[in-house]
Parts: structure tokens; C-alpha cells; sequence
């Protein structure tokens, strides 16, 4: 719950890059939209990198306090370990997670809905694979990090779509550019 609480706090650049995108798109301004669009990424890079830094730093922390209460239940004493462990498995992905929303909110904007759920299903695969893998020999720790393979697979898809995208917007970009010098030489 503590890692996913703290993902979700980032959502809101998931929003804001449809928000923001969205109007530029319509305006067909290519620039722009690629360096919106890099501006959201880097964001989103920066607060999933918060996001592990925090989960690592104080993550314990937080934890013994939300397992606090079942301190009079037996075998209590061994959960704080085996959570924080999971927890840093996952916080480690952290920046994938976040810009994966990010970037599955850009291809929602841009009407791409097959790679999110291209994405979606990989990670499905890669999660359910790897939990059935991983957690009979390594427990706990085997499904954080299967969920933290999904969690990779399924930024990277996106981010492949968000970087083939750009790409495009500036080979249009540059030939919209090389079109005004030719309309400006034909002028004079």
C-alpha cells in the first residue's frame, strides 16, 4: 500500500500531459508538442527518482509505523522486514512507473490506444510469468520483482512509442521549416 500510495500521488502528471499536450496537438505546433513533451518526461523522471529516493530513505520508517498496530499479533516482528524488502524492489522501478503514466497519457492523446494496451498486456504476461517464476524460490521478494519487470516492460513500450512519435514531429517540423524557406526564396 505504501508504494502505490506514493505512485499515485504522481498521477497528476499523467493529467497534466493531456492537459497540456492535447491543445498544442490541435494547433499542430511540432516543436512545441517535442519539447512539452520532453519537459513532462523529464518531470516524470524526476519524481519517480523522488519517489525511490523517499521509499529507500524512509521506507522502514514508514512502514513499522503502519504495521504499528499489529504488534500484538505473533509473527508481526518479521513483516516490517519482508515489506520494506518488497518496497524497495519496487521503488527501485519507481521511474518507469511514473513515466509510464506519463507516457501512456501522451499516446491517449495522440489517439493511440493499441500501445497502452500492447503495454498492458506485456506487463500482464511479464508479471504473471515472472510471479509464477519467482515467488515459489524467493518468496516475497520474487513477485516485487516480477511486478518490477512489469512495471519496466511496460514503460519502456510506452516510452518507445513516445520517442517514434517525436521523431516523426521533427522530420515534419524540419520539413515544415525548409517549406517556409522555399515559399521565402520563391518571394524574392
Amino acid at each position: 500500500a505504501l508504494y502505490n500510495s506514493a505512485i499515485y500521488t504522481t498521477y497528476f502528471l499523467a493529467i497534466a500531459t493531456t492537459n497540456q499536450l492535447a491543445p498544442v496537438l490541435g494547433r499542430k505546433n511540432y516543436a512545441d508538442l517535442r519539447k512539452l513533451t520532453s519537459h513532462l518526461i523529464g518531470l516524470s523522471i524526476v519524481f519517480g527518482s523522488l519517489i525511490t529516493f523517499v521509499m529507500f530513505t524512509f521506507g522502514n520508517y514508514f512502514i513499522g509505523r503502519m504495521v504499528g498496530s499489529l504488534a500484538f499479533v505473533k509473527g508481526s516482528e518479521t513483516i516490517i522486514p519482508l515489506a520494506t524488502k518488497y518496497v524497495r524492489i519496487r521503488a527501485a522501478v519507481a521511474p518507469f512507473s511514473v513515466v509510464g503514466f506519463v507516457a501512456e497519457s501522451f499516446c491517449l492523446t495522440i489517439l493511440d490506444t493499441k500501445t497502452p494496451a500492447l503495454a498492458v498486456l506485456v506487463a500482464s504476461v511479464v508479471n504473471i510469468v515472472g510471479d509464477l517464476i519467482l515467488a515459489p524460490k524467493c518468496g516475497i521478494q520474487g513477485a516485487a520483482i516480477a511486478t518490477a519487470l512489469a512495471s519496466v516492460s511496460f514503460g519502456l513500450i510506452l516510452v518507445n512509442k513516445v520517442r517514434k512519435t517525436t521523431s516523426e514531429w521533427k522530420k515534419i517540423e524540419e520539413r515544415q521549416q525548409k517549406e517556409c524557406k522555399e515559399e521565402e526564396m520563391k518571394k524574392e
